[in-house]
């Protein structure tokens, strides 16, 4: 079974490089479910790993791709960051990288949806690793743009799994000894404790609009 998973994988690969799959959403569940499913393999066989972060660099490098294409690779590496904890460090700069030049310098005016996944890339890697992902910012100097960009959408982050993520990365900011936060936003820090408020906040809502028939004490 794990040869006929893989084969298809480097069937796909294939496929992604040479542009000749007519949507990437179609491919999205199955790869999800491989990351998901497979996360352990691809801890014990790295090569496995190394595949998907091929496809994901690839969808965001291939100049015939847009938004709705780069969207999918968000959320396999988002896929990837969640499921294999631990597991994608040498991977986490280039994570951090992709999305951030997409953001700090776009070819045309980005689509609403694909600001948001973009920077949802970034809040997965702020989850993952906090400390190496502040270093990573601070090395360019994306560090404030991106906290400012984070912070004036939070409430554009409309889903119950956007309020969370943002929710989960916050809380791991918040861990952090004083060292590790990076002078250029220690001014600014108190500003996470009220984004982490105004999730909370709106967390209800976006519950009762996921979850309709649930009763009102769980939803709030």
């Amino acid at each position: 079974m794990l040869r006929v998973i893989l084969s298809y994988i480097f069937v796909l690969l294939d496929a992604v490089k040479a542009n000749t799959l007519n949507t990437y959403a179609d491919m999205l569940p199955s790869l999800d479910n491989y990351i998901t499913y497979g996360a352990e393999m691809m801890r014990q066989n790295p090569t496995y790993l190394e595949i998907i972060v091929d496809i994901i660099q690839t969808i965001f490098t291939h100049e015939r791709l847009g938004a709705m294409d780069r969207i999918c690779g968000c959320k396999l590496a988002e896929a990837v960051m969640l499921n294999i904890r631990g597991g994608v460090d040498n991977y986490l700069k280039g994570f951090i990288e992709i999305p951030m030049q997409c953001l700090i310098n776009p070819p045309t005016k980005l689509v609403k949806s694909y600001q948001l996944h973009l920077m949802e890339m970034v809040i997965n890697c702020v989850y993952y690793n906090p400390a190496v992902t502040l270093q990573v910012l601070e090395q360019h100097g994306w560090t404030n743009k991106f906290f400012s960009l984070w912070f004036s959408n939070i409430d554009n982050f409309s889903r119950v799994h956007d309020k969370k993520l943002s929710i989960v990365a916050i809380s791991a900011l918040l861990q952090l000894r004083p060292e590790q936060i990076p002078p250029t936003i220690q001014p600014g820090w108190h500003r996470l404790l009220q984004g982490a408020v105004r999730l909370f906040e709106t967390l209800p809502v976006a519950m009762k609009s996921m979850y309709p028939s649930l009763p009102p004490l769980i939803q709030s």
